[in-house]
Protein backbone atom coordinates (compact mmCIF):
# COMPACT_ATOMS: atom_id res chain seq x y z
CA UNK A 1 0.00 0.00 0.00
CA UNK A 2 0.88 3.26 -0.67
CA UNK A 3 0.33 6.57 0.67
CA UNK A 4 0.51 10.16 -1.34
CA UNK A 5 0.11 13.37 -0.11
CA UNK A 6 -0.81 15.92 -2.46
CA UNK A 7 0.88 19.74 -2.46
CA UNK A 8 -0.69 21.87 -0.38
CA UNK A 9 -3.10 24.40 -2.17
CA UNK A 10 -1.62 28.16 -2.24
CA UNK A 11 -2.23 30.59 0.58
CA UNK A 12 -3.55 33.20 -1.49
CA UNK A 13 -1.98 35.19 -4.70
CA UNK A 14 1.50 34.83 -4.61
CA UNK A 15 0.98 33.57 -0.82
CA UNK A 16 0.69 36.56 0.98
CA UNK A 17 -1.57 37.99 3.09
CA UNK A 18 -4.42 35.75 3.39
CA UNK A 19 -4.79 35.11 7.21
CA UNK A 20 -6.27 36.51 9.88
CA UNK A 21 -4.39 34.67 12.87
CA UNK A 22 -1.39 31.81 13.38
CA UNK A 23 -0.95 29.99 16.61
CA UNK A 24 1.53 28.06 18.08
CA UNK A 25 1.60 26.33 21.00
CA UNK A 26 5.04 25.14 22.76
CA UNK A 27 6.20 24.74 18.76
CA UNK A 28 8.73 27.42 18.27
CA UNK A 29 11.50 26.06 20.20
CA UNK A 30 11.65 22.96 17.81
CA UNK A 31 12.26 24.92 15.20
CA UNK A 32 15.85 25.59 13.93
CA UNK A 33 15.53 28.78 12.40
CA UNK A 34 12.81 31.28 14.35
CA UNK A 35 13.76 34.07 12.53
CA UNK A 36 13.13 32.75 9.38
CA UNK A 37 9.87 31.02 9.78
CA UNK A 38 8.87 34.32 11.42
CA UNK A 39 8.99 36.18 8.32
CA UNK A 40 7.05 33.72 6.85
CA UNK A 41 3.93 34.01 9.07
CA UNK A 42 4.94 37.26 8.47
CA UNK A 43 4.66 37.23 4.69
CA UNK A 44 0.76 34.98 5.27
CA UNK A 45 -0.94 37.66 7.43
CA UNK A 46 -2.79 39.81 6.06
CA UNK A 47 -2.44 43.67 7.56
CA UNK A 48 -3.52 43.63 11.07
CA UNK A 49 -3.66 39.85 11.43
CA UNK A 50 -2.58 38.35 14.54
CA UNK A 51 0.37 36.08 15.82
CA UNK A 52 -0.28 34.58 18.79
CA UNK A 53 2.16 32.04 20.48
CA UNK A 54 2.06 29.96 23.89
CA UNK A 55 5.62 29.13 24.76
CA UNK A 56 8.14 28.07 27.57
CA UNK A 57 11.32 30.66 27.51
CA UNK A 58 14.60 30.45 29.56
CA UNK A 59 14.30 32.75 32.39
CA UNK A 60 15.83 35.99 32.34
CA UNK A 61 15.41 37.28 36.29
CA UNK A 62 17.81 35.92 39.19
CA UNK A 63 14.11 34.77 40.90
CA UNK A 64 13.02 32.79 37.72
CA UNK A 65 16.27 31.41 36.85
CA UNK A 66 16.75 30.12 40.65
CA UNK A 67 13.37 28.60 40.66
CA UNK A 68 13.29 27.27 37.03
CA UNK A 69 16.82 25.46 36.93
CA UNK A 70 15.50 23.97 40.63
CA UNK A 71 11.98 23.32 38.80
CA UNK A 72 13.32 21.98 35.61
CA UNK A 73 16.11 19.86 36.63
CA UNK A 74 14.47 17.70 39.25
CA UNK A 75 10.56 17.96 39.70
CA UNK A 76 9.39 17.74 36.00
CA UNK A 77 11.66 15.05 34.86
CA UNK A 78 10.08 13.10 38.52
CA UNK A 79 6.64 13.91 37.17
CA UNK A 80 7.17 12.99 33.51
CA UNK A 81 8.59 9.92 35.02
CA UNK A 82 5.56 9.28 37.46
CA UNK A 83 2.87 10.27 35.00
CA UNK A 84 4.67 8.74 32.22
CA UNK A 85 7.39 6.75 32.82
CA UNK A 86 9.62 8.34 29.91
CA UNK A 87 11.26 10.77 31.75
CA UNK A 88 13.97 10.96 28.65
CA UNK A 89 10.68 12.91 26.94
CA UNK A 90 11.04 15.70 30.15
CA UNK A 91 14.77 15.80 29.84
CA UNK A 92 14.45 16.74 26.45
CA UNK A 93 11.88 20.01 27.58
CA UNK A 94 14.10 21.17 30.10
CA UNK A 95 17.38 21.00 28.13
CA UNK A 96 14.82 22.85 25.05
CA UNK A 97 14.14 25.97 27.02
CA UNK A 98 17.77 25.71 28.77
CA UNK A 99 18.51 26.85 24.78
CA UNK A 100 15.82 29.14 24.13
CA UNK A 101 15.59 32.47 23.75
CA UNK A 102 13.94 34.94 27.04
CA UNK A 103 10.69 36.27 26.70
CA UNK A 104 12.91 39.96 25.86
CA UNK A 105 15.45 38.15 23.15
CA UNK A 106 12.08 36.68 21.76
CA UNK A 107 10.15 39.96 21.96
CA UNK A 108 13.17 41.80 19.80
CA UNK A 109 13.20 38.93 17.41
CA UNK A 110 9.39 39.52 16.61
CA UNK A 111 9.98 43.29 16.45
CA UNK A 112 12.97 42.80 13.73
CA UNK A 113 10.37 40.08 11.96
CA UNK A 114 8.06 43.04 11.32
CA UNK A 115 5.29 42.42 14.16
CA UNK A 116 4.33 45.20 16.34
CA UNK A 117 2.14 45.58 19.38
CA UNK A 118 3.91 43.00 21.09
CA UNK A 119 2.92 41.20 24.23
CA UNK A 120 3.64 39.19 26.52
CA UNK A 121 1.59 37.75 29.82
CA UNK A 122 3.52 35.20 31.81
CA UNK A 123 1.53 32.47 33.10
CA UNK A 124 2.30 29.91 35.50
CA UNK A 125 4.68 31.58 37.40
CA UNK A 126 6.51 32.72 34.65
CA UNK A 127 6.92 29.15 33.46
CA UNK A 128 5.12 29.97 30.28
CA UNK A 129 4.12 33.02 28.46
CA UNK A 130 1.44 33.71 26.06
CA UNK A 131 2.76 36.09 23.10
CA UNK A 132 0.65 38.13 20.91
CA UNK A 133 1.96 40.15 18.24
CA UNK A 134 0.14 41.91 15.06
CA UNK A 135 1.33 42.62 11.53
CA UNK A 136 1.03 46.62 10.49
CA UNK A 137 -2.54 47.18 9.59
CA UNK A 138 -0.79 48.95 6.51
CA UNK A 139 2.06 47.41 5.40
CA UNK A 140 4.78 50.44 4.84
CA UNK A 141 7.16 48.80 2.46
CA UNK A 142 4.27 48.24 -0.29
CA UNK A 143 2.87 51.71 -0.24
CA UNK A 144 6.04 53.08 -0.60
CA UNK A 145 6.67 51.25 -3.52
CA UNK A 146 3.27 51.81 -5.01
CA UNK A 147 3.47 55.84 -4.07
CA UNK A 148 7.12 55.98 -4.92
CA UNK A 149 7.29 58.33 -1.21
CA UNK A 150 7.97 57.09 1.99
CA UNK A 151 4.71 56.41 4.46
CA UNK A 152 5.15 57.09 8.19
CA UNK A 153 4.45 54.42 10.71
Amino acid sequence: MTMEIPPPPPLTKGGQGGFDAVMCAYGMRNIDDNSLVLRKIRKILRPGGRLVVLELFRPDGLLSRLFHVTYAQFIIPALGKIVSGHPLAYRYLRDSVRGYFTPRAFRELLRESGFEKIKMYPLTGGVSHLVTAKVASRDTSLATARSGRQVAK
